[in-house]
């Protein structure tokens, strides 16, 4: 499922968050940067320590803030952590438009054509938020339009039906 979105082709992926390679991929941080649950924590295990260690050389950081690090193993260029939770690990609306909007900024800086982005609409047993999802959509309309140079967002998330939802919404947005 995809679609085009200003100069940018949304795609939405289930599954691995390293998969399909692309340059860069933005994963959900919290503000002290360490990875050890969700998507942060796959991606230390499949890449390697050493990028937790550099992204906590950075913190803590404010919310939205995003961090740059190298991707280890994982065939990136760059892991760019966008810190959206603090030690709590609950996630607002706000911040996580925040922290995507600096995150895809800071992805078209470092131009960087291709982007993986781990959407955290779902951790656990936790269901997927309607508003998280809003903002996300709201946050990519706006910074879509406004840079240049991102040729590819793929959204991956978890399971199915969140896919489904995601892409369902989105469509709701454009029409």
């Amino acid at each position: 499922m995809a679609f085009q979105l200003f100069k940018t082709q949304i795609e939405f992926i289930h599954g691995a968050y390293t998969e399909p390679p692309a340059d860069g991929l933005i994963i959900p941080a919290n503000d002290h940067l360490w990875m050890g649950t969700g998507p942060a924590r796959l991606i230390k295990e499949a890449g390697g320590e050493e990028i937790e260690r550099e992204a906590v050389k950075e913190g803590p950081v404010g919310m939205g803030d995003v961090v740059v690090t190298a991707a280890g193993k994982l065939p990136f260029k760059h892991i760019l952590h966008a810190a959206l939770m603090s030690q709590d690990l609950h996630i607002s609306a706000e911040t996580l438009g925040l922290a995507l909007q600096n995150a895809i900024q800071r992805a078209a800086k470092l131009k960087l054509k291709h982007i993986n982005f781990a959407v955290p609409l779902e951790t656990g047993d936790r269901p997927l938020r309607p508003d998280i999802l809003a903002e996300m959509i709201r946050v990519l309309f706006r910074v879509l339009e406004e840079i240049e140079g991102i040729k590819t967002l793929r959204l991956v998330v978890a399971n199915e039906s969140s896919k489904k939802i995601m892409h369902d919404a989105f469509l709701h947005a454009l029409y």
